[in-house]
This record gives C-alpha cells, structure tokens and sequence, in this order.
C-alpha cells in the first residue's frame, strides 16, 4: 500500500504546473481510491466486525501525513469532553464541531471557486 500512496503523492506533487488535457493517470488513482474506500465503508456497514477503516485507508496510502495533527486533535477533544463533561455534555457539543466541518468545507469550497479568477502566485483581482 505504501508503493500505491507515493505514486498518488508522486502524480498530485505536479499538479496544475502547466495547461494539459486530462490526465488519465491522475483520474484513475482518484477512481481507485474513492472506489475502494466506497468498499471498505460498506464493509464496514454490513459486516459488524470489519476491522478494516476506510480512514485508515487515507493514512496508509500517503496522505495520512497531511490528516494526522487534526485527527489527533479531534481525538485529544473528544477524550477530554467524554471524560471530563460525560456522554451528555458530548451530545451537546457535537453539533458546533459538525459546524466547524461543515464551514470547513464550504470555505474550501468557496476558495476553489474564486481560485480561478486570479494568476497563480498573485493573490485575486477583486
């Protein structure tokens, strides 16, 4: 697996440094991936004792090194709060951190709109 997470690493390293057609390498290993985490998330839905993550399958092909920090500072979180304020208070709290996600998302998603109306380098023409 670590072979297949370099070569992803490998084809994102020079993504987007020159006008191209599609990239048939490049949309193959997204295929593969999303195709296998798909896999492993219904495995996990209908066999109660699939010890195989579909997260676990992000951090083991490569891109794990950019998810760690956050992943263990969620966990850090949830530790603290289920400890310290109990199941209830962990409850409470889960909706503002689907918030901070799904703000996450939508920022992410907002930038990847407007990324194209700018040079690259340059910063965005307002």
């Amino acid at each position: 697996m670590a072979r297949v997470g370099r070569y992803v690493q490998y084809l994102y390293a020079e993504a987007g440094a020159g006008p191209r057609g599609m990239d048939v390498d490049r949309m193959g290993a997204v295929s593969f991936g999303a195709l296998v985490t798909m896999l492993l998330a219904a495995a996990r839905q209908w066999f109660l004792r699939s010890p195989f993550h579909p997260a676990g399958f992000v951090y083991a092909t490569g891109l794990g090194g950019l998810l760690w920090g956050s992943a263990f500072v969620g966990w850090g979180v949830k530790v603290l709060v289920v400890r310290y304020g109990g199941a209830g208070t962990y409850r409470a709290l889960r909706p503002f951190f689907f918030g901070l996600i799904l703000g996450e998302l939508c920022m992410r998603l907002l930038w990847a709109v407007l990324a194209p109306l700018g040079e690259p380098g340059t910063g965005y023409d307002w």
